[in-house]
């Protein structure tokens, strides 16, 4: 019999774990200490596995049961869905490492060695400065994530320091250069960089 809210709610903890079975592999193993966790077992190639979804009540019975059915899908598609979990972890941590900051150094790094197109000194020098300038707003922001909300937001803290004069500079860069060093960097409309080129 599939669980219920109120089943899963009033569940006590045993001298030893205990399973609850909801239904399609789904079920709720409750800990000694009081904890619940949800498990889905599933059998891949011939082979039965396990997968982690999450602990109750953080993830409730209906969501539970939605990711059960994820998971079911990507079996049927011929996917093992705990390892499809470990790609999408590795996946959100590289997205989240690649920051405006790094993707910025990496890009002036490459400019001031780029052979007979190598940025001058001053150029290099100008460039890194406007771009240090954006360190405290949007410097930690994944590239994937800005866009041009975020925009907003670095605009006004950098006119607030007295720097109106260079936002428009940075704005040519985020819309040319470095929108082609970094394409995961996509502005949606409406796109304040147009804006701010008459600045």
């Amino acid at each position: 019999m599939p669980l219920s809210d109120a089943a899963v709610r009033n569940a006590k903890p045993r001298a030893q774990p205990y399973k609850m079975g909801d239904s399609g592999g789904l079920y709720l193993q409750v800990q000694p200490n009081g904890s619940k966790l949800w498990r889905h077992k599933y059998r891949h190639l011939g082979i039965e596995k396990k997968l982690s979804i999450g602990p109750y009540p953080e993830i409730s019975l209906s969501e539970a049961r939605r990711r059960r059915d994820t998971a079911r899908e990507q079996l049927h598609a011929g996917l093992d869905p705990s390892r499809e979990k470990v790609k999408a972890r590795q996946h959100a941590e590289v997205v989240a490492g690649c920051t405006f900051t790094l993707v910025a150094e990496e890009y002036c790094t490459k400019r001031k060695r780029d052979g007979a197109n190598a940025w001058a000194t001053a150029t290099a020098t100008r460039c890194e400065y406007l771009l240090s300038l954006l360190d405290g707003s949007i410097g930690k922001l994944p590239i994937a994530d800005i866009g041009w909300r975020v925009c907003i937001v670095w605009e006004c803290a950098i006119r607030q320091r007295g720097e109106q004069a260079v936002v428009g500079e940075i704005a040519a860069w985020l819309k040319g250069e470095g929108r082609q060093h970094a394409p995961v960097m996509v502005i949606p409309e409406p796109d304040p960089r147009n804006a701010l080129e008459g600045d």
